[in-house]
């Protein structure tokens, strides 16, 4: 269905469209002329003329009258690419992915401010990436008015300030309404000898929670990216990002109030966002921190939970006891493992990283991300698979990462004063932390004493590419290099 008609029915109450739209073809061409100037003086109020623009603007339910926009939403456009004001263009380019029929309009406009023309909104994204400059008066709250034609929630939910470092104008519409795309709450769960679907080596992401182990399928999370979840007496949220073919799990609880989150319909720097229904803020699903509203502004930041990435035979192996999501979702989806694959590559076609990259690694490269104190590192998987054992202090505590070999999962634990001298496959290791000769037991919730039980808790990681993590934590630190 073109972009209008889902637009339309959003606006109408009518069904919305199901599946992945088709990857933007990414082109681009250089037109000559002059630069530009920055911002010079403008002839009209900025905030005049993008509320004019945007017919809609006071009252989302007149949107269905606003298609085809109205001559003198046309006008305001063109008086923005005359303006010679480069504040125009984040706002240009987020309507331009509301296509409402102003496409051509918007193009001449935007090439008239920047002397460049874009076939995609994921071009326009990558530009503003690598031009920021300042925005109009009151960009996020006009922003969340223009999403207000598919739903209003959005005139609420981009309504506060957003959080230190953030870039707003990169937070890029995804054509899907709050809350559109299903999460999972308390889903239903199976064991590893009736699940009846996951292949040996489907990737899952792994946890232990009060003695409780869960395995969540990469297959079933494409479709689901946000899973409220509880065992082991407790609560958590489970993430995840298509593109960065990684998941992340957090305790969703700040201050002792457990929030309850869905689909923001929104990405950021090829990142998945949510939005969490008790105070309306955004959170980036990768960090757990939160970027816009309320809580952005008490800095928020949800507590990471450990999440070992791996294949579903490896897991199921390890752990004979675990529960694994159930097929039976109770949504009708296509779970296969090549219909995964191809809506995360559109994914990463549509919202692909538009900041600036991070040299110093390749964006693709795996990392295992940790987080202690005011402190974020990262530490590239095939290092610390290769040296198998890395001992380093990240904010003060002491880190412990582990893997039994190449292409093995990394695990993270708090040593405390426990130094391993060995780490042997059957999953045992020796070490001191102040009894000499002692043997410990390495499970997933920590590294148990043979002797008399005591534990070195597991610590909170979450594997990514480099790309998803150094974005998502601005100045992180890298091990190694």
């Amino acid at each position: 269905m073109p972009v209008v008609g889902l637009l339309l029915a959003a606006c109408l109450g009518g069904p919305a469209a199901e599946g992945t739209p088709e990857p933007l073809r990414p082109t681009s061409t250089r037109v000559a002329g002059p630069e530009p100037t920055a911002t010079p003086a403008l002839d009209a109020n900025p905030a005049t003329l993008l509320a004019r623009a945007v017919c809609w603007y006071e009252d989302p339910a007149r949107a269905a009258s606003c298609v085809p926009p109205p001559q003198d939403a046309l006008d305001a456009i063109a008086a923005m690419g005359a303006s010679r004001d480069r504040r125009f263009v984040a706002p240009l380019v987020d309507m331009r992915a509301v296509d409402v029929g102003w496409g051509r309009e918007i193009d001449a406009a935007l090439e008239s401010l920047t002397g460049e023309r874009h076939d995609s909104e994921a071009d326009w994204y990558r530009w503003l990436g690598a031009h920021p400059g300042a925005l109009p008066p009151g960009y996020l709250e006009w922003k969340g008015r223009l999403l207000g034609i598919s739903d209003a929630t959005f005139t609420r939910v981009l309504g506060g300030a957003s959080g230190d470092g953030v870039r707003p104008e990169l937070v890029a519409w995804t054509g899907l309404r709050v809350g559109e795309l299903p999460r999972l709450v308390a889903p239903r769960t199976a064991n590893p000898a009736n699940h009846g679907y996951l292949e040996n080596d489907d990737v899952v992401y792994g946890l232990q929670l009060g003695g409780a182990l869960r395995a969540y399928p990469q297959r079933l999370l494409s479709w689901h990216p946000i899973v409220h979840d509880r065992l082991g007496g407790g609560s958590v949220l489970v993430t995840y990002c298509g593109p960065c073919r990684s998941a992340a799990a957090f305790t969703p609880s700040i201050g002792g109030r457990e929030l309850q989150f869905q689909d923001a319909g929104l990405w950021l720097d090829g990142r998945p966002l949510m939005v969490d229904e008790q105070t309306g803020s955004v959170w980036d699903a990768i960090s757990g921190r939160a970027i816009i509203g309320t809580m952005a502004t008490a800095r928020a930041q949800l507590p990471r939970v450990g999440l070992v990435t791996l294949r579903w035979e490896e897991w199921a192996t390890e752990h004979p006891s675990t529960a694994v999501l159930a097929l039976d979702t109770g949504f009708v989806r296509d779970y296969s493992g090549a219909s995964q694959r191809a809506r995360d590559a559109s994914l990463a076609a549509r919202f692909p990283s538009s900041a600036p990259a991070d040299g110093r690694l390749p964006r693709e490269t795996r990392v295992i991300g940790v987080a202690a104190g005011n402190e974020v590192r990262a530490y590239v998987l095939s290092e610390v698979q290769a040296r198998r054992t890395v001992l380093d202090t990240v904010g003060g505590e002491r880190v412990l990462l582990l893997a039994q070999g190449p292409v093995r999962p990394v695990r993270v634990y708090r040593p405390g004063a426990l130094d391993l001298r060995a780490y042997h496959d059957d999953e045992s290791a020796e070490g001191s932390d102040g009894r000499e000769g002692e043997r410990w037991w390495v499970r997933e919730s920590g590294i148990v004493s043979q002797l008399d039980g005591r534990t070195h808790e597991a610590g909170a990681w979450t594997e990514t590419s480099w790309e998803a993590w150094s974005g998502a934590h601005p100045g992180v630190s890298l091990w190694g290099h």
